[in-house]
């Protein structure tokens, strides 16, 4: 494995499990795997050749994992969800990364030709929890301990992988402003910046990116930005998180509009930091009972599946999207509510204004 490949397993949920073959290792691993199931955690354990689990691998019926709310998948006779796949050792990794698109985490048994961080389970843990072992990061979790300490301690790295995900932004600029009369994102905003350039200055600090999506007019202070085509036949938002999602699947994702004149760096603040473990976006809304906001709103990489069903379904809504149950749709504290609204009308511009 490279460095690239190593930096880039460090923001995925997958782990090599570590236990001795004893009768041990499979109470405590049932009992950790649905202690995560417990807290909305989508889990799979994969099983590599040679080990002791492939004796639970499902032929019919239930096995003991699955009964605990994990799947158990075979990457050796190509067992998946009672279905048959054949994966070749050299696409491993590639596999693995791939299933991290449906499940929160994947713990791995057995050995691997590439390194990838360890929970290992042991009797007791007298030292630091982490250590580094030829080069390896070991997480270690007690066996006899209360089981629900050791899924705080996964939750917790979780959550530190979270935060290791890139977040780049799409800003949409493909509206056709009817009601406004002209393209909204070059409107003029306070300091001789267009609204579009506001914008994009006040997303920069909190992504690593910016690209744009739609055929507007782009000012020259932004011609550097890449463009993002729409998609053939695809109009509206859908078109521009799609694109954005396709063209780079391994990041996530803010979703703008242009027409937000009171988008504010402690807004952004906020949804950046509702991204939690088993979360795979936020979209939130203004009140328990109003409809929610996708056109600010925070997209796990995840959420492409969504979005592709949502397009083979013909809808085209990407609020729909909030249905799934993986969607977090927070209540917008009060004092950021105003950065979710939008101008359409002239006269809504000359209000927002005074």
């Amino acid at each position: 494995m490279n460095s690239k490949e190593q930096e880039d397993c460090a923001c995925l949920p997958i782990f090599r499990l570590e236990c001795a073959e004893s009768a041990d290792c499979l109470p405590v691993l049932r009992g950790l795997t649905s202690e995560l199931r417990s807290r909305d955690l989508h889990v799979a354990v994969a099983v590599l050749p040679g080990h002791h689990l492939a004796a639970f691998l499902p032929e019919a019926g239930v096995n003991p994992l699955s009964a605990a709310g994990c799947d158990l998948i075979s990457l050796v006779d190509g067992l998946m969800h009672l279905s048959h796949q054949s994966v070749a050792p050299d696409n491993t990794l590639e596999y693995l990364r791939d299933l991290c698109r449906i499940y929160d985490i994947i713990l791995v048994a057995g050995e691997t030709v590439f390194d990838l961080p360890v929970f290992r389970l042991q009797q007791g843990i007298s030292n630091e929890a982490r250590l580094r072992e030829a080069g390896r990061l070991i997480h270690l979790l007690d066996c006899t301990a209360d089981i629900s300490l050791s899924a705080d301690s996964v939750v917790d790295l979780l959550g530190e992988i979270t935060t290791r995900v890139p977040v780049w932004a799409c800003v949409l600029i493909g509206g056709r402003s009817s009601r406004m009369g002209r393209a909204k994102h070059l409107l003029d905003a306070p300091g001789g910046l267009t609204w579009l350039e506001k914008t994009v200055g006040i997303l920069q600090p909190f992504v690593e990116r910016v690209v744009l999506s739609g055929s507007g007019q782009v000012p020259q202070s932004l011609q550097n930005l890449v463009r993002l085509p729409d998609i053939p036949g695809v109009a509206g938002p859908l078109t521009g998180i799609l694109s954005a999602m396709r063209w780079q699947p391994d990041v996530s994702w803010l979703l703008v509009a242009c027409d937000m004149p009171s988008l504010s760096a402690e807004a952004l603040n906020w949804l950046i930091h509702s991204r939690r473990p088993g979360s795979w976006g936020t979209v939130p809304r203004r009140s328990p009972a109003s409809h929610v906001e996708p056109l600010l709103a925070h997209y796990d990489s995840r959420c492409r599946a969504l979005f592709e069903h949502i397009l083979t379904s013909g809808s085209r809504r990407i609020g729909d999207v909030a249905r799934h149950e993986k969607i977090a749709t927070p209540v917008i504290p009060g004092q950021l509510i105003a950065a979710w609204d939008n101008i359409n009308t002239p006269e809504e511009l000359r209000l927002q204004t005074l």
